[in-house]
Parts: C-alpha cells; structure tokens; sequence
C-alpha cells in the first residue's frame, strides 16, 4: 500500500514538473485543446437547444380542423382522441367563433348584429396539439380524412425549418469536430515530444539504472491529459460566461425573443452533462496525442 502510495506521488510529482518545466510550450497545447473544446461544446450545447425549442414547437404546434357545414364537432373529436399522437383536443364550436369575431370586429350589441347579418356563417372548428413534431404531418393527413373534415391547417413550415436547422448544425459541428480533433491531436504530440526531447538526458539516466519504459513514459502521458482537462475546464468557464452574457442581453427583449430563449434553456441533465462530456472529450484527445508523442520518441 505505502509503495503505491509512493509510486503515485512520484507520479503526480513528476507530472506536475513536466508541466512547470514546459512553460509557454504547454499553453500552446492547452489553448488548442480549449479552442476546440469550446467550439464543440458550443455546437453541443446549441444542438441540444434547437432540438429542446424543436420539441417544444411540436408539442405546442396547433393543427386546425375545419368542419363542413352543419357537422358538429361533438361527433369528431370521439374519433380524433383515439389516435395515435394527439396531445390535447379543443372545441371551438361556431357560436363562439362568432362571437369572438364580432367582438374583435368591435360591436358590442351581439344578438343585435347576429339578427342584422343573418344566420352565422361559420363553422365548427378543433384544435388538435400533437405530441412532437414529428408526426405533425401524419396525423394531419389522418385528420383530414376523418368524416365531416373540410380543412386541416398547421404551420408545417416552421418545424420543417427548425429539423433542417438541426440537421444542417449536426454535420458542421461533426466537420468542426474532426479537423480541430487533429489539429489539437498534432499540437499535443508535437508539446510532448519537445518536452521529452529536452528531458532526453534524464530519460537516459533512468534507463539506465533499469527503469521500465511503461515508468518513464507515464508522466508525459499524465502531462497529455492534462492538457485535455485544462482545456476542458477552461472552454467550460468560456461557454458559462457567454451563456451568461446572452442571459442578461436577453432579458429585457420583446416576449417572442424570450419566448425563444426560455426555450433554449438546457435542461438540468444537460447542464451537468455537458461538462463532463468536455472534460473525457479533452482527456482523450491529450492521452491519444502523449501516446502518439512516445511512441514517436521510442522509434
């Protein structure tokens, strides 16, 4: 137990050395690392969030059933809360809709006007809301083919939009992610290869005196996954101050703008999580670009 103990703490000790000894170098390593982190998280965190405000378009995404003339809607809506998807069913029954009509058309004698302009033109009308987005389309074409159906209206274009948005960041954040991870991968082999060739002396003094490969190299790749942590940690602290900085410049914004940014709000599971992803994602890329930095070394 002591011995490992003892082994840890030259560990550590040794990795703590290489980190001061590099200096400038390292940040170079560190800063790459933080730039591609940050850059991925953003493009994480913004996905999470067009796809959060997606769901929420779904679910309250409306679906306007017009009836024919002289259907009424207490023998629709029995068939349309049996299918699949449906959310919530409104009734708007054709004595209210004209009422609201003349009352937006500002004349306050109702039954004197109903009498002046005859019998009420309109129809019968159901608010269908479904259950996300994705089966907006389907359940429109089912609804439209229900009996006493004249007209199903639903603002499609919109969730068509936001699901290409989505689509169209998956595979920048996908091209970003690749050409950054080998750029920080390169950085990182070419850090812990100066470091280890400026420590070359040392290294042979320990092989000498029969230090094992796997001892010698274990410090630099503590010191790649460092890097990674660093980085980690640094891109993190970067993505909360603009996440607060956006917070406070939308605050007093029209209600539409902080109806979006509600929205756009990370769940709590998501906020935990993203840090955790930067952090593993960093320590990979460090260990991937120490272990290419030994074995370029050892050849």
């Amino acid at each position: 137990m002591f011995r490992s103990l003892t082994k840890l703490d030259y560990l550590l000790k040794e990795t703590g050395l290489g980190l001061l000894r590099g200096g400038w170098v390292n940040w170079a390593a560190v800063s790459t690392v933080t730039v591609l982190l940050f850059l991925f998280g953003l493009s994480w965190q913004f996905s999470w969030q067009v796809e959060t405000l997606l769901n929420q378009f779904g679910n309250q995404l409306s679906l306007v059933v017009f009836l024919q003339s002289g259907i009424s809607a207490a023998n629709v809506v029995p068939l349309i809360t049996q299918m699949l998807g449906v959310a919530t069913v409104e009734v708007i029954t054709k004595e209210q809709a004209w009422t609201k009509l003349v009352q937006d058309l500002g004349i306050t004698d109702i039954a004197g006007a109903t009498q002046q302009l005859g019998d009420n033109p309109l129809v019968d009308e159901i608010t269908v809301k479904a259950l996300n987005s994705q089966i907006v389309s389907n359940l429109a074409i089912q609804l439209a083919k229900l009996p006493g159906v004249d007209l199903v209206q639903y603002a499609d274009e919109a969730v068509k939009r936001l699901a290409q948005l989505q689509q169209g960041l998956s595979w920048i954040t996908l091209t970003i992610t690749i050409i950054l991870t080998f750029t920080a991968i390169a950085v990182t082999t070419t850090t812990i290869h100066l470091i280890m060739l400026a420590r070359r002396r040392e290294i042979e003094i320990m092989q000498l005196v029969g230090a094992t490969s796997t001892w010698i190299h274990l410090p630099f790749i503590f010191q790649g996954i460092s890097f990674g942590l660093f980085g980690g940690a640094i891109a993190w602290g970067f993505i909360s101050l603009t996440q607060q900085f956006l917070n406070r410049l939308l605050a007093h914004q029209p209600d539409f703008i902080r109806f979006l940014h509600h929205g756009l709000q990370l769940t709590p599971t998501q906020t935990l999580l993203l840090p955790l992803i930067l952090l593993s994602f960093g320590a990979v890329v460090g260990l991937i670009g120490s272990l290419l930095a030994v074995l370029k070394l050892d050849r």
